[in-house]
């Protein structure tokens, strides 16, 4: 059986915040839904065919205080996520939370590293409460939470299993590290292939 290639449909914005601009991306997305569109620019999406992956929190992690933190992410859900699932007829999510950026060069190099570990911890806690809240309230999706911060604490830890140098965790612009805050193409890949290999164990006899 021959299966059509995937669509993408990228909303993110660099520099983006939750706090900010999501509203913003939701609208950007939600427009290209309206019935104003044509039949060539308007989306048609199948429910149960589209996923929609939500990976924000970087930005607020490295803006936003701690104790700000939590109303920030209820907003992502209680408006966002919630838009999605009741407007947009979303019934697939799969949701990051933030990687350990606390270790990135810019946060090494800043002195800022315990600040900003401490604010993706509050982040990353909050952020599992309010996914499992939000599974168990929106009876008819799918909610996946996927953690980037574990899989980019396993690379930092042994890079050299992920064919890495002993140097990268630390270098900007090594293998790692494409500068002082954003991760490689290479371990974009990982993300991917760790995401999809979580995804297919959760799915019976997948």
């Amino acid at each position: 059986m021959r299966h059509n290639p995937p669509r993408l449909y990228n909303f993110a914005a660099p520099a983006a915040t939750a706090q900010d601009d999501l509203s913003d991306q939701l609208m950007s997305f939600s427009s290209k839904l309206s019935s104003k569109n044509n039949s060539e620019t308007r989306l048609a999406l199948d429910p149960d065919e589209t996923v929609y992956i939500v990976f924000i929190g970087i930005n607020d992690c490295g803006t936003t205080e701690r104790d700000e933190l939590e109303p920030v992410i209820q907003d992502i859900f209680d408006s966002a996520l919630h838009d999605l699932y009741v407007r947009a007829g979303a019934r697939n999510f799969i949701i990051f939370d933030v990687p350990p950026v606390d270790r990135s060069p810019q946060a090494l190099e800043s002195e800022s590293s315990d600040l900003i570990e401490d604010r993706v911890e509050t982040w990353n806690e909050t952020l599992q409460t309010q996914t499992t809240e939000f599974g168990l309230s929106s009876t008819e999706a799918t909610v996946f939470l996927s953690s980037a911060h574990q899989v980019l604490t396993d690379v930092l830890d042994d890079p050299l299993e992920y064919e890495f140098s002993e140097g990268d965790p630390a270098d900007e612009g090594g293998g790692i590290w494409v500068d002082e805050l954003h991760l490689t193409s290479e371990v974009h890949d990982i993300l991917a292939e760790q995401l999809l290999r979580a995804v297919l164990n959760s799915v019976p006899d997948a």
